[in-house]
């Protein structure tokens, strides 16, 4: 498989919502070789800082940090950057980890505006009642 007919990931900024779609960086490092797709999934369960593994995997991890350098910017290319000794497995680590905590935070946060939903009166009622019920 030639890797260069893939359309490689778009950069990432940080946004919530663009997560999902940038995940597939994962599929993307897996037709690289096919240890990533698990050595990621691992590495993204992990609740600790990885610090070692199998030496066949540090060459895979140079590469995947060097890949995540250059598809992320702004605030997670400062959560990665200070990462010592290249490691890209606890790059992605602590991406995930990071973007798993915003994620809950948006949904607490979506939950809150259902619980104490502001329609308003008068002509916009109705609106932001049909609005609200669909987020139900």
């Amino acid at each position: 498989l030639d890797v260069r007919l893939l359309e490689r990931p778009k950069a990432y900024a940080g946004a919530v919502e663009g997560w999902q779609t940038w995940l597939k960086t994962e599929s993307y490092m897996a037709s690289v070789d096919g240890r990533y797709e698990t050595a990621m999934r691992e590495a993204e369960a992990e609740m600790k800082n990885i610090v070692r593994m199998p030496s066949e995997y540090v060459p895979l991890s140079r590469f995947l940090f060097a890949s995540l350098i250059s598809l992320v910017e702004g605030v997670p290319l400062e959560l990665i950057s200070s990462i010592s000794e290249h490691n890209g497995f606890e790059a992605w680590r602590r991406l995930c980890a990071d973007q798993r905590r915003r994620l809950e935070r948006n949904q607490l946060q979506r939950v809150e505006g259902l619980l104490n939903p502001e329609f308003g009166s008068g002509v916009g009622f109705r609106p932001k009642w049909l609005a609200w019920e669909r987020q139900l």
